[in-house]
């Protein structure tokens, strides 16, 4: 009777010991799915991104004060690549052979611009209210008529500023641009 209680209770327990190492396994197989899937969900999100950021948005770091207060050295910045319209008064980032600049639309195609020894600016003939802008103390007389499909730009802290008015840049040409800015981020410098 002993010897068959111990066969019983043997054959239970190895029973018992297969069950126990079939859910380990199973368990296992199960983590292993779980991770694949999480790691395969993070390479699709890490994708999308890419894609984003190089075919819809595009995200630059400033260097220089020429915009400042509103955008300043060391700020990054988030731009839209899809627009095709840049309206007067909208930031836009476009390409120069030593890289990206950021500046502000003053005038586009067909328009005059008129820059006056006291700062004031006028497009055709109106006068532009700037209250992003800060103006030179002498600032040179200027006249510009910006041909089609071009774009005469300025930063906003003109005595800085290397912009429309200086030959290196002179009008920027649409295909130049690269898109319009529509976010600035800020981290506090320690």
């Amino acid at each position: 009777m002993k010897e068959e209680k111990a066969e019983i209770s043997f054959n239970v327990s190895s029973q018992l010991w297969q069950q126990i190492n079939w859910e380990r396994k199973q368990l296992k197989l199960r983590q292993r799915r779980r991770r694949r899937g999480l790691l395969a969900g993070l390479a699709g999100v890490i994708l999308f991104l890419m894609l984003v950021l190089n075919f819809v948005m595009g995200v630059d770091r400033v260097s220089g004060d020429s915009m400042s207060p509103g955008i300043q050295d060391g700020d990054w910045i988030l731009y839209s690549r899809g627009t095709q319209d840049y309206p007067r008064g909208s930031i836009i980032v476009f390409a120069l052979p030593e890289g990206d600049v950021v500046k502000r639309v003053i005038a586009t195609g067909g328009d005059r611009v008129e820059l006056q020894t006291d700062g004031r600016l006028s497009v055709n003939g109106q006068q532009v209210e700037e209250n992003y802008a800060i103006p030179q103390q002498k600032e040179a007389a200027y006249q510009y008529n910006v041909p089609e499909n071009s774009f005469f730009l300025l930063g906003d802290r003109r005595a800085v500023s290397v912009d429309s008015r200086d030959e290196s840049i002179g009008m920027v040409d649409k295909g130049q641009i690269r898109g319009r800015v529509i976010a600035v981020f800020r981290w506090q410098k320690k």
